[in-house]
């Protein structure tokens, strides 16, 4: 239990992170106003186009709720998890310090997804790819055998057998939604775990690991634990990979995805959090406890 005395303490505190509590909401309240309301660029097509000519899948592999589940979810749970066996087996007695990994760990995480779901959101309607299995979402009243060589189409011979839902959704392939916030929470995490448990930290802190090389051997031995790194990096390959399988994205829309996913991920968590490859590689980039100290009632 948070021993903050008087409760204004914990006020004091939280006040500084409000703007940016506000900030990750609109940007979340933004993104699902986009997806809901916005009308995707209508590309025009060609009916003999293979490329939009794939077999619509019925049952994906990872549908949004399973998206959401194993790329949102299962990292935050596991981030919060670790924090808590470190702070109840691992030593680390420090109740605010503690409160304070958790609320840094949270706000970071969820910055992250709200402007990961943005960009991607704002691409999709802007460009306006065609999805592999479109055609089967427009169900041309043209023949394609009887429409003409190279005739180029618009949405106006679509009668939407699939529904106006999915119709709409056939035109926003690119950049893959799927691939890019599962390399957002995966990378999130992996970097997280990299901090936390010291995986690519110095072993002494007066040692400058690029400077001097020679004097860490942590920074020239492999260690087992460094396999950890792998496991997010399989999750997220795993989900971006069976958008190609299920026809719903091609590799380009899976590779902008995952590069979005990741470079908005490592670029919040660097705002957060002190480099992996630093001795204080578990702090956060903040100075909380400088205000908190100002009442002399928390123990840093």
């Amino acid at each position: 239990m948070l021993s903050f005395s008087p409760l204004e303490n914990c006020g004091e505190y939280l006040k500084a992170y409000i703007p940016t509590w506000i900030v990750t909401g609109a940007i979340f309240a933004i993104s699902f106003i986009m997806e809901l309301t916005c009308e995707p660029f209508k590309r025009h097509f060609v009916l003999s186009d293979p490329s939009i000519s794939y077999p619509f899948s019925y049952h994906e592999r990872f549908n949004d709720t399973n998206l959401w589940l194993s790329a949102v979810l299962v990292p935050y749970v596991v981030m919060i998890g670790i924090s808590s066996l470190k702070h109840l087996f691992g030593g680390e007695q420090n109740t605010p310090k503690y409160a304070h990994i958790l609320h840094i760990t949270t706000l970071a995480f969820f910055l992250a997804m709200g402007i990961n779901g943005f960009v991607t959101e704002f691409l999709k309607l802007r460009i306006g790819k065609l999805r592999p299995d479109f055609l089967e979402r427009c169900g041309p009243t043209i023949d394609s055998s009887a429409a003409l060589i190279g005739k180029v189409y618009n949405e106006t011979i679509c009668s939407k057998p699939l529904g106006e839902i999915l119709f709409k959704d056939g035109f926003k392939s690119c950049p893959s939604g799927h691939s890019s916030f599962a390399w957002c929470g995966f990378n999130f995490l992996n970097l997280w775990i990299s901090g936390q448990l010291h995986l690519h930290s110095p072993l002494d802190q007066d040692i400058d690991p690029i400077a001097n090389p020679s004097q860490n051997s942590k920074y020239h031995r492999f260690h087992l634990l460094q396999l950890v790194n792998l496991v997010p990096i399989g999750c997220a390959l795993q989900i971006s990979l069976s958008r190609s399988q299920d026809y719903r994205h091609d590799f380009i829309d899976i590779s902008l995805g995952s590069f979005i996913g990741f470079a908005v991920s490592t670029f919040i968590y660097c705002q957060f959090f002190r480099s992996i490859f630093g001795y204080h590689s578990s702090e956060t980039k903040f100075s909380d406890y400088q205000v908190m100290n100002s009442y002399n009632d928390i123990p840093l």
